[in-house]
């Protein structure tokens, strides 16, 4: 009986874990689709930039 008390407990603690696990993945996949949405807003803001640095000075380069 207490073999069986011992193996359900058991059972309870591997379920916990495993969603604990499916948390912490779902977690993770969120921040690295956030961070992806991040770069690519930075990279748009590059572009933009160099864009509007090449309109100003007519392509020269200039030194900042």
């Amino acid at each position: 009986c207490k073999m069986m008390s011992m193996m359900a407990n058991l059972e309870e603690t591997c379920r916990k874990y495993n969603e604990v696990l499916l948390l912490v993945t779902e977690h993770k996949n969120e921040q690295n689709a956030f961070t992806d949405t991040l770069q690519l807003q930075v990279n748009l803001v590059k572009s933009k930039v160099e864009t509007l640095r090449a309109i100003m000075t007519k392509g020269r380069s200039i030194e900042f």
